[in-house]
């Protein structure tokens, strides 16, 4: 039997969409369990404002993943809308649980973050509206706002004083996932064809 290297990575890497985001469906609502165990039976943890934040974010995301889900059974409105939507918050509540774990959220950080998601939803909102059922528009769209809201916690990771190996670690985590969002956005605006 010859195995080539295509042949072995296939399986991994061609997956059909929606047992992707059902994976991601399942993860985020695991990890909102896990997270709201260890804030039940750990009442005098320090880490209790954080585990909140962590714990909003893994719900918004689930809801928003469990919606984008069920694109073709809702309307767009409520699937792709909504779905993005809420993704865009977890998003920006995963970044403020980063920031406040490493302590580097100030009052100028915080703001910029919700002007960064609010300008993302109302942007990906505005989107849809103007080319609705795109979805190379949607993913374009999307990629960048997903790469804008992660910036901040990624650079402060990476470079904030006294970094741990646990945070520099995490930082290259994000940093990884935050750059891979800039080619998913421009292949998406360059080549709409290949989502269709």
């Amino acid at each position: 039997m010859n195995l080539s290297l295509d042949a072995i990575l296939q399986p991994l890497l061609y997956v059909d969409i929606k047992s992707l985001i059902s994976v991601l469906f399942w993860g985020n609502l695991v990890s909102t369990g896990l997270i709201l165990a260890f804030r039940m039976f750990t009442p005098f943890s320090r880490h209790r404002e954080h585990t909140l934040f962590f714990i909003l974010a893994r719900a918004l995301q689930s809801v928003a993943w469990f919606l984008l889900l069920l694109r073709d059974q809702l309307p767009d409105a409520v699937s792709v809308n909504l779905g993005n939507s809420f993704l865009f918050l977890g998003f920006y509540f995963e970044a403020r649980c980063m920031l406040k774990v490493i302590q580097a959220e100030s009052l100028t950080v915080r703001r910029i973050g919700i002007i960064i998601t609010a300008s993302c939803i109302f942007l990906f909102n505005m989107a849809e509206m103007l080319k609705p059922g795109d979805p190379a528009f949607r993913v374009a769209i999307a990629s960048l706002c997903v790469f804008l809201t992660l910036c901040i916690p990624t650079y402060q990771l990476l470079r904030f004083p006294d970094k741990s190996h646990f945070r520099i670690i995490v930082g290259v985590f994000y940093l990884v996932f935050t750059i891979t969002q800039l080619p998913r956005s421009v292949v998406a605006f360059l080549y709409p064809m290949g989502l269709h």
